[in-house]
């Protein structure tokens, strides 16, 4: 397995490099938990100088929601024929006001990450100032 670790150590530091994530660990484990048992480790928890990645590092699994749980749900529905990868915005939400640069953009596009919406926006900055029953309308609203 020696040339499938080095393989595999070599494409962890090449997503770390590229910025993929600041550290990843990768373990292939057997039946009865060998020493030929595979457990690679690299980069940090977040940027350095955080903690380097080990066997007693724990990561976030919010991020896995998306492909198990609504990437899943969206192609139980499309399969069902409720709506299709090529459904856009407007067809998805039509009782949503979508604004015209994103009427375009297909569930395909969403799920795959290639929409061209920004990563994140803080919206809990223009959120907080106001008060607790304005809130809702001010999300949709943005």
């Amino acid at each position: 397995m020696t040339g499938l670790t080095e393989k595999l150590r070599k494409e962890l530091e090449l997503a770390c490099q590229q910025g993929i994530c600041s550290g990843a660990a990768l373990a292939v484990v057997g039946p009865h938990r060998q020493e030929n048992d595979l457990t690679i480790y690299h980069g940090h928890l977040r940027q350095p100088p955080a903690p380097q990645v080990g066997p007693d590092s724990l990561f976030d699994l919010a991020s896995l929601t998306k492909p198990f749980a609504t990437t899943l749900a969206c192609l139980a529905l499309v399969t069902a024929g409720h709506f299709h990868l090529t459904s856009t915005l407007p067809e998805l939400l039509p009782k949503q006001t979508i604004p015209p640069d994103k009427r375009g953009i297909s569930l395909a596009q969403l799920l795959s990450h290639s929409a061209g919406l920004v990563a994140h926006r803080p919206f809990y900055q223009d959120l907080l100032p106001l008060a607790p029953e304005q809130r809702h309308q001010a999300l949709l609203e943005m």
